[in-house]
């Protein structure tokens, strides 16, 4: 039997899940992140902001979420980073005031954010880039998730003779139980 509301709930739910990406009132930074993997094990990211060139909003940081042990080898001039080289890598700009000549202008890009893992595997993990407004010389829009590629652990595969220890005494028992039961 269909209910009366189903309609009433299927429209809530949309205005639910649907419309707060919609009606956001807080301003996406408009930007992307290129990523190049090069052996062995180094990833470099080139930041794009991709405000309209009018924009006063400029990128000022940038982190990433990693999944593995890195070493940072690369920093902009101007920048510098923190990290606990196991789980982030943030990124930000060292100018202290107005104009903030190594921020990232609308319709410009900077490279050189580089990391190191020599035994992890790519990965995607999520990174995002914050915005600072030149004109209110305050806080900017923050990007929305970006999804990038990043060093993570590999998987852990279980060794032929670590699987034998495991299983060697469950196969003693069970012949030891039949000649036990044999011998009754």
């Amino acid at each position: 039997m269909r209910s009366r509301f189903l309609p009433e709930i299927f429209i809530l739910l949309c205005l639910v899940v649907v419309a707060p990406p919609i009606l956001r009132a807080d301003p996406i930074l408009a930007a992307h992140i290129e990523t190049l993997v090069s052996p062995p094990g180094v990833w470099s990211y080139t930041l794009f902001n991709d405000e309209p060139l009018a924009s006063s909003n400029y990128i000022f940081a940038f982190s990433l979420t990693i999944n593995a042990p890195v070493v940072v080898t690369g920093v902009p001039d101007g920048w510098t980073v923190d990290t606990d080289n196991v789980s982030f890598v943030f990124w930000f700009n060292t100018d202290l005031a107005l104009p903030y000549p190594h921020d990232i202008a609308p319709g410009s890009s900077l490279g050189g954010f580089s990391i190191s893992s020599p035994g992890a595997v790519p990965g995607l993990s999520s990174a995002a880039i914050a915005g600072w407004d030149h004109l209110l010389d305050a806080p900017g829009p923050l990007s929305s998730d970006i999804l990038v590629s990043s060093p993570s652990s590999p998987t852990p595969v279980p060794e032929p003779s670590s699987a034998m220890l495991l299983v060697a005494p469950l196969f003693l028992m069970f012949f030891y139980m039949l000649r036990y039961r044999r011998s009754l």
